[in-house]
């Protein structure tokens, strides 16, 4: 089951308001018994928090907001669109070729990754091996899951499975879509909102 932040924000709220309720009630009657509850309620905060704040399964962009994929392994180096070949490599951050949006594929996990510039323009490695280009709706190889590592970190995995998964890297400078080790800094991406 996967749990959204505004859910997790719910929680917090309604926690908070006990403790303030139970609180008040405590300093009516110091001497009832609301120590437990109290310390209960903040643990459960406090989790809730941690949960939050490092949840691997939230992607924390909604669809139609503009960002750029920064590498981990290679700092300040971005995919971006060239000549309509996609390439990664250090570019000036405010080329807009390497800015792109996300469509989510239905009510799924997965997302279509889009050029915020070009028209009808998507990451995909259809032909196998990675492109940027027009593609078909039904295209597994144009939908990727975002499996977050930590705040903006993320793996960008495959739909499409094949003989197993599939991640957009650059570990050998270029950018890629291959089946890799996925603790390698080459598979790890910062999502930088625009």
């Amino acid at each position: 089951m996967k749990i959204n932040n505004t859910f997790i924000l719910s929680i917090k709220i309604a926690i908070v308001v006990l403790v303030l309720v139970l609180s008040s009630y405590w300093y009516l009657d110091p001497q009832g018994n609301y120590e437990p509850i109290i310390v209960g309620l903040s643990t459960v905060l406090a989790i809730t928090e941690i949960y939050r704040r490092y949840n691997a399964g939230t992607l924390d962009i909604a669809s139609g907001i503009n960002f750029k994929l920064e590498s981990v392994k290679n700092r300040n180096e971005f995919i971006y669109i060239d000549n309509e070949y996609l390439k990664v490599a250090k570019i000036d951050s405010n080329t807009s070729s390497s800015q792109w949006t996300l469509e989510q594929v239905g009510k799924s996990d997965y997302y279509r990754i889009k050029s915020s510039v070009y028209e009808n323009m998507y990451i995909h490695y259809q032909h196998g091996q990675i492109d940027v280009g027009e593609i078909k709706s039904g295209w597994y190889k144009s939908h990727w899951k975002f499996e977050g590592i930590s705040n903006n970190k993320y793996r960008i995995c495959s739909r499409f499975k094949g003989d197993g998964a599939v991640y957009i890297n650059n570990e050998n400078k270029n950018i890629d879509a291959t089946q890799i080790n996925k603790d390698l800094k080459s598979v790890t991406w910062y999502l930088r909102v625009v």
